[in-house]
């Protein structure tokens, strides 16, 4: 494992100028540059022993001498202001994406691609670190259709009742923890409360982890305000005490991953190119799709939000492609009635394994009911693996 050589030399610095002032309130910020005023924030937050010897501050760390001196120093980055990632636990995480976690990480750094640029413009302007942006690779992995055995889902694993306290619709027929549009500015605006009670970075993502109760909790019982502290002895879940390393490492590696060789895949679609319309009725996606000439994965893709593959009862904003909003404007104007408007599907469907009467239903945009009556089905667990469905032309 590589040696932090540098760290001597920190923790002699730090016994003279002490720690890196933190931001008091949740302001916007202007990555890649750090406040003036405050010259040392680059340096590791370390408590120095009262005997150490004092060194001259070089105008920089040689290559030879930096933890990892593979890693080339990353631009425009605020990561010296607000967060400590030299700190020593960071290693171990660090040396694992550089080795056995290689591909996953540039599987999740891959999918990310079409995420990232847009979280960082939120997180900014809800004034949080930008870096932030990169938290689903340890929430997630960048995955949306995550779900943890909690019950924690999307790409920012929100549990339902923090979700809603932050105003997404989490129901049985909408869950907007799966949008990455509305999660991401909850996520920003959480990240900057957490900020706002414990007045440090590193505690905010542990009470992100954790709970910001368990954090609190920690506090008052012990004498002990440093994350690094608590985790040292144990004060916090395991989980938690892996989770803000894990971060630190996964944004050393993310804000470099060219330089470190790392084949990130570009993306050349973007979740963010889209038009919004309401639409004020019950309506499935396949005839959304069919209505603006689109493709219906590509319709699921732009409003994941919706669970049930349809438009509830009470209306939705749907997300369209934008080069189909005109072409869907008008298909959706002559809806006058949802007996007038008939939905062609093909003749039959192949059962395949594991599959339902209401997955297949909701695959072409009909109702289970109107499926199970031309197939002569009157109990659904007798669907045999194979066999060929009749699929109707039924009204939306």
């Amino acid at each position: 494992m590589p040696i932090y050589r540098g760290l001597t030399l920190a923790i002699a610095t730090l016994a003279v100028f002490g720690c890196a002032p933190r931001p008091s309130s949740r302001v916007p910020i202007e990555l890649g540059n750090p406040p003036p005023a405050d010259p040392l924030a680059g340096l590791p937050r370390v408590s120095a022993p009262a005997d150490a010897a004092v060194a001259p501050l070089p105008a920089e760390i040689p290559q030879d001498e930096r933890r990892h001196a593979d890693i080339p120093a990353a631009e425009n980055t605020a990561e010296s202001s607000y967060f400590d990632l030299q700190h020593a636990e960071v290693e171990p995480y660090l040396d694992r994406y550089l080795d056995s976690g290689r591909r996953s990480l540039e599987t999740a750094l891959s999918r990310s691609q079409a995420f990232v640029p847009r979280f960082q413009k939120t997180m900014e302007a809800e004034g949080v670190p930008a870096e932030l942006a990169y938290l689903p690779i340890v929430e997630s992995h960048f995955e949306n259709t995550a779900r943890s055995r909690a019950g924690a889902v999307g790409l920012w694993q929100f549990m339902p009742a923090t979700a809603q306290r932050y105003g997404l619709r989490v129901d049985r027929c909408i869950d907007e923890r799966r949008d990455p549009h509305l999660s991401t500015r909850a996520a920003a605006r959480y990240l900057g409360d957490l900020y706002e009670q414990f007045d440090d970075w590193h505690l905010a993502l542990a009470a992100y982890n954790a709970g910001e109760g368990k954090v609190a909790q920690v506090l008052r019982d012990n004498d002990v305000n440093d994350y690094w502290a608590m985790a040292a002895r144990g004060l916090l879940p395991a989980e938690t005490c892996s989770f803000v390393p894990k971060f630190l490492a996964a944004v050393t590696v993310a804000e470099r991953a060219p330089d470190l060789g790392f084949e990130v895949a570009p993306n050349a679609r973007s979740a963010w190119r889209h038009a919004t319309f309401n639409v004020e009725r019950p309506i499935s996606l396949a005839t959304v799709a069919k209505l603006a000439g689109a493709d219906l994965e590509r319709i699921r893709e732009l409003n994941p939000a919706l669970c049930c593959d349809r438009v509830p009862r009470g209306g939705y904003a749907v997300r369209l492609p934008t080069d189909k909003l005109d072409r869907f404007k008008l298909a959706y104007a002559r809806f006058q009635d949802r007996d007038e408007v008939a939905v062609a599907r093909a003749d039959t469907h192949r059962v395949r394994r594991g599959e339902s009467p209401a997955s297949i239903a909701r695959r072409y945009g009909i109702t289970v009911s109107a499926l199970m009556k031309v197939n002569g089905i009157r109990n659904p667990r007798q669907l045999r693996v194979n066999s060929r469905l009749r699929i109707p032309k039924t009204p939306i």
